[in-house]
């Protein structure tokens, strides 16, 4: 047999057991040792200090410290995972425990069990088996030795998941946050806390919702020892944790196996197909000793009654005997085994130092080898990086270096949780780290990997196309077609409508123009500002912004820009703000009469009934301003194809997305050269890039309909929008109307894999039919509908339907409640209640305030000296550092501060968002504006 000190090739010598430099570390304590009292350790539903995210510490291991505590603190925790029920958590727990509290280095020690079953505790187990000073401490306990969720459900004391992390995160905090020995001579390296779970991996937890335990503490994502299963069958059972608690994205540090009397050594195969098949070389697999065969009492009660984690794989060994002190056996075999616990400790600690020492290194590293997008690196720092340690539901866990002061503090780091308030670049959709996700990844993965497409059908693919036909593109898509990023699938879409342009009009749609007389130049109507990818058609189908001019000498806009009517709260009313090129355009239209003249010269349209109002499109469609949208939407597009426009009405005017400026009308020459419309891109509702904005639905209505009278191909670029981030899986919802063709992208997978779709009418596709192969649609990627990506596409949007059907279903009972039709807010269209959105728009130094679905943005005014940067202001980053602070990630786009929740959020985590930017916009009211608000970020713009 081999034991743990022949087996551990990780662990060093003896002699540097410390593992971590002790003597830059203060020893933390608790309170001093406490019995465990099952009466006071009942469980009951308890009221959780609410999280106060400036100080909210994810505990990753050792020597973390909270970010409002400049010490570096020596808390070293781990997590107990078992296999299943029945393999020894509590021996290994105690075994650690004392070779903690032995030495050396000598370390305080705390045992934590939040939740237990049945009438004996491990705790006193633990108690028993350890020196004198071990702290404790049970938080939740039933007397019925079942399932946690059954003896809560049995009892009527009901715990969720909720509760349990809040006490155990409250006393985590609290011991990081603990100074001094208390009187505990010699103990200079700080404590080790073992949380122990109750029993296997995929057991459940105390809610009713059943939650299993590897979910129940994944927040906390505290590196782990697994305690295998020794008997025979245990291998299985072993290996199958170790997968559940891997693909989870625990860091498990060591499998430690109690083996079997009959000393199967199961230890030594699960070692072989972690080590060499899985290929995890570094991960130790250990194997202790079989537990000694103990004397039994006839007067001990009977076993039975408990389901402490104690028992082991040896038949004669139960927790009552060895609590009720026919022991002696046992105290001899921890005697005779104190080395290998000390090594089996030595190892854990290292391991998860090494793991922090990576971290910390990683700033620097990725300084020197990253090219970071839409970054420019000539002020970049490796303090300006953030190390993403893991990321769950809404939450980063962000490890930081703390600059401390008079000392470099090797070990100074901290690790936060960051409310993931840019949806990672947008893309989150159901939150991180869901395990329903990474099984359907990896599920595929294990089934396909991936398989060339063309002439091929995989039923992820398949069942892909079948939901979002079904979805976004009922009633009108009939075709789906594969791609890898927005910026393609909008690429896709434009050769689709500029073919599809050319079976229709008989003009030569498609041709070069080099200047040529007598040729046609092709161009497509978009919307100011708008942005539709980084591939060169999509930058040539905008018109001049910071994001195309000057990136290579190819861009050449071919393009009838379009300005847009906006919307948002200003200073505390809804309003649609009218540019002064759409009042021109209308006017100027021979069509116009004098009913025209009470809009004419408008600027601002206000909105009492709220965003109810403003989306009602039968009612808003006959309003004057309607008849003022049609005539200027004519007017520039018979202009443009009229030539009378000289630059094809690319150029950006008043830029809120950095252009380079509006030549005036009077100015302007008449354009000789025939041009013709070839299709209409519009970014439905929400123009991300362009900072954020919400464009009015009516005018992109009309847009949409006078384009298709024309003949025109209508794209909806939904790659950032679509898909419930606007409250709605389609904006076509909101605008009353459908497109031709549609991209998909981003929140298409849930945010877990690069995944887009372009969605298309049969028309459309009839298009390429011909007899040729060049007549075909020649375009695609090597990983053109990818097997993993497909499945994680196909679990968001099940996920996905189940939210928008659960929030029906919750707004219809609000509107019981309050008798009434109107609320507030309508919780379908925007999480965010409009009262405090409006509120946001009257705090000095915010010019607008907008929100729809998840997407909640203020645009900060900038004055006379800003006007007109746009994108390339660096107004926000103050604003983002703060919030920063308070415990959300945001990121900077130019003057504007945009907050986006996963479409999955709580209401507890929008409200947390929108109360802390109007906290930070008002508390940086009167600095908003001035140089020291706007100062610069080292070079990260976005």
């Amino acid at each position: 047999m081999m034991t743990l000190t022949q087996s551990l090739f990780y662990s060093r010598s003896l002699h540097r057991y410390s593992c971590v430099k002790s003597t830059k570390n203060r020893a933390t304590s608790l309170t001093a040792s406490e019995a465990v009292d099952p009466d006071q350790a009942k469980a009951h539903p308890i009221e959780p200090e609410p999280l106060a995210y400036t100080a909210v510490t994810a505990f990753s291991g050792i020597h973390i410290a909270a970010t409002t505590t400049p010490e570096v603190m020596g808390l070293t925790v781990f997590q107990v995972f078992g296999a299943n029920t029945d393999v020894g958590k509590t021996v290994v727990s105690a075994g650690l425990l004392r070779a903690a509290l032995i030495g050396p280095p000598r370390r305080q020690a705390t045992y934590v069990k939040p939740l237990q079953t049945g009438d004996v505790h491990d705790g006193t187990f633990v108690q028993r088996y350890t020196p004198k000073g071990v702290c404790c401490h049970t938080f939740f306990s039933w007397s019925t030795p079942v399932s946690p969720h059954l003896a809560a459900a049995k009892e009527g004391k009901t715990v969720t998941g909720e509760d349990l992390l809040a006490k155990l995160q409250a006393h985590l905090q609290q011991a990081q946050e603990e100074e001094g020995n208390e009187g505990r001579e010699g103990l200079k390296a700080g404590r080790v806390t073992l949380v122990e779970t109750a029993g296997g991996v995929l057991s459940p937890g105390p809610s009713s919702a059943l939650q299993t335990q590897a979910d129940l503490y994944r927040p906390l994502r505290l590196p782990v020892v697994l305690i295998g299963d020794g008997k025979l069958g245990g291998i299985a059972i072993t290996l199958a944790a170790y997968e559940s608690l891997y693909s989870r994205g625990y860091d498990v540090h060591a499998i430690a196996i109690l083996d079997s009397p009959d000393h199967l050594n199961n230890a030594s195969a699960v070692r072989t197909y972690i080590n060499v098949t899985l290929g995890h070389s570094m991960l130790p697999v250990v194997s202790l000793p079989p537990l000694p065969p103990l004397r039994t009492s006839s007067s001990s009660p009977s076993s039975s009654s408990s389901s402490s984690s104690v028992s082991s794989s040896s038949s004669s060994f139960t927790s009552t005997n060895a609590i009720n002190g026919n022991d002696d056996a046992l105290t001899v075999w921890y005697e005779n085994h104190e080395e290998s616990f000390r090594h089996l400790l030595c190892v854990l600690i290292e391991r998860e130092e090494a793991r922090l020492q990576r971290l910390r290194s990683m700033p620097d590293r990725a300084a020197e080898v990253f090219w970071y997008p839409f970054t420019q690196h000539r002020g970049l720092k490796s303090k300006n990086v953030h190390v993403v340690d893991s990321a769950y539901g809404d939450h980063y866990s962000i490890i930081e270096k703390r600059e401390e002061e008079g000392e470099e503090g090797e070990d100074g780091c901290s690790s936060r949780r960051l409310i993931d308030a840019c949806a990672s670049w947008w893309t989150q959709g159901l939150g991180h780290g869901r395990a329903d996700v990474a099984l359907a990844v990896g599920a595929a993965a294990g089934r396909y990997g991936h398989v060339i497409f063309p002439g091929i059908v995989h039923e992820p693919a398949l069942r892909l196309a079948e939901l979002m036909l079904a979805g976004p593109g009922k009633g009108w898509a009939e075709r789906v077609f594969f791609s890898d990023n927005g910026s393609t699938a909008m690429e896709i879409a434009v050769k689709m409508a500029l073919k599809k342009a050319s079976t229709t009009l008989s003009s030569s749609v498609g041709e070069e123009e080099k200047g040529d007389e007598g040729k046609v130049q092709v161009a497509v109507v978009t919307q100011r500002d708008c942005y539709h990818g980084d591939t060169l058609g999509c930058m040539n189908a905008a018109a001049p912004t910071v994001f195309n001019t000057g990136q290579h000498p190819w861009y050449q806009p071919r393009t009838l820009s379009l300005a847009v009517p906006i919307f948002g709260y200003v200073q505390g009313l809804l309003q649609v703000e009218v540019p002064w090129e759409i009042v021109a355009a209308s006017s100027s239209s021979s069509s116009s009469s004098s009913s025209s003249s009470t809009v004419v010269g408008v600027r601002l349209l206000s909105f009492p009934g709220g965003m109810a109002a403003l989306l009602d499109m039968p009612a808003r469609e006959k309003s004057e301003l309607a008849n003022v949208y049609r005539r200027a939407i004519r007017t520039q597009m018979d202009a443009f194809e009229a030539g009378e426009d000289r630059d094809g009405g690319h150029e950006a005017g008043e830029d809120r997305g950095g252009g380079q400026g509006r030549q005036p009308r009077h100015m302007r020459q008449p354009q000789q050269r025939q041009r013709r419309l070839g299709a209409v891109l519009l970014e439905p509702v929400l123009m991300g890039a362009a900072g954020m904005i919400l464009v009015d639905p009516l005018f992109q209505r009309l847009l949409t309909l006078e384009g298709r009278a024309r003949g025109l191909p209508v794209v909806f670029d939904e790659v950032a929008s679509g898909l419930h981030r606007l409250g709605c899986a389609s904006a076509a919802e909101l605008l009353g109307v459908t497109p031709d063709i549609a991209c998909y992208g981003k929140t298409l997978t849930g945010g877990y894999l690069p995944l887009a779709l372009t969605l298309t009418s049969e028309a459309v596709f009839k298009a390429f039919h011909g007899p040729a192969k060049s007549d075909a649609l020649l375009h695609g990627h090597s990983y053109t509908a990818n097997p993993l990506a497909c499945a994680a596409a196909v679990r968001a949007l099940e996920a996905y339907e189940a939210m928008h059907k659960d929030r029906d279903h919750q707004q219809q009972l609000q509107q019981q409640e309050n008798n009434s039709k109107s609320t507030d807010s309508d919780s379908r269209r925007c999480v965010h209640n409009e009262r405090q959105v409006a509120a946001l728009s009257l705090i000095a130094g915010v010019r607008r305030a907008v929100a729809l679905g998840t997407v909640l943005a203020v645009e900060l005014d900038e004055g006379k000296k800003g006007r007109g940067e746009g994108y390339r202001s660096t107004a926000s980053v103050n604003v983002v550092r703060d919030l920063k602070r308070a415990g959300v990630y945001a990121r900077p786009l130019g003057n504007v501060v945009y907050l986006l929740a996963s479409q999955v959020a709580s209401a507890r985590t929008t409200r947390i968002l929108i109360d802390a930017l109007e906290n930070v916009l008002r508390h940086r009211a009167t600095m908003i504006g001035s140089e020291n608000g706007l100062e610069g970020d080292g070079g990260v713009v976005i």
